[in-house]
């Protein structure tokens, strides 16, 4: 592996965290969602096992799939961006973000 690669994966995992930070701070989302933290985690621990067995086995396939993530991601924010401009989420044109967003 090349040795700068963890600065990538650091600066990724930074950016994913100030969007679950942005959501929670934004929407302050109901009990119902605090009580399912712990379905999440369990979701996430099982999904990130399946991921690093998946490295291991087929590390070419693995990094296709965080790709395909990253892509889907990407199309999602783009039409997001276009709805707003376009006044279909209006809801969301005059929202303040938190800072650090």
């Amino acid at each position: 592996l090349n040795g700068e690669w963890i600065h990538d994966l650091l600066e990724e995992a930074e950016n994913e965290r100030v969007h679950l930070l942005t959501f929670v701070q934004m929407r302050n989302p109901s009990i119902l969602f605090r009580l399912s933290r712990a379905a999440s985690l369990a979701s996430l621990a099982i999904f990130m096992s399946g991921l690093t067995l998946m490295y291991l086995l087929f590390s070419t396939t693995a990094c296709r799939f965080v790709g395909y993530l990253e892509e889907e991601a990407v199309k999602t924010y783009t039409t997001f961006i276009q709805q707003i401009d376009q006044g279909i989420l209006s809801q969301w044109k005059d929202m303040k973000f938190p800072r650090f967003a």
